[in-house]
């Protein structure tokens, strides 16, 4: 699934938002973002990370990965 739409709608229902270009981020994790690229591919992106995915990594990892990692930026903010 080229698009991630089951990564993007679980990430939805854990609170994270979507913009006008397709990025998803978490208002309480400053910098942290999701994003889709070609062929399935998608990447986390946040101030201390950058994590390129391929397409076979199954969705609830990709969920797993980025709540982590939300998380552990909301928790510097706090």
């Amino acid at each position: 699934m080229s698009e991630r739409l089951r990564t993007r709608r679980m990430l939805l229902m854990r609170g994270w938002t979507e913009d006008s270009y397709g990025i998803l981020r978490r208002s309480d994790a400053p910098g942290v973002l999701w994003a889709p690229a070609g062929s399935g591919d998608s990447g986390i992106d946040g101030p201390s990370y950058s994590i390129s995915l391929n397409g076979d990594v199954p969705d609830r990892i990709i969920v797993a990965l980025a709540t982590l990692i939300a998380d552990d930026i909301a928790k510097t903010h706090r």
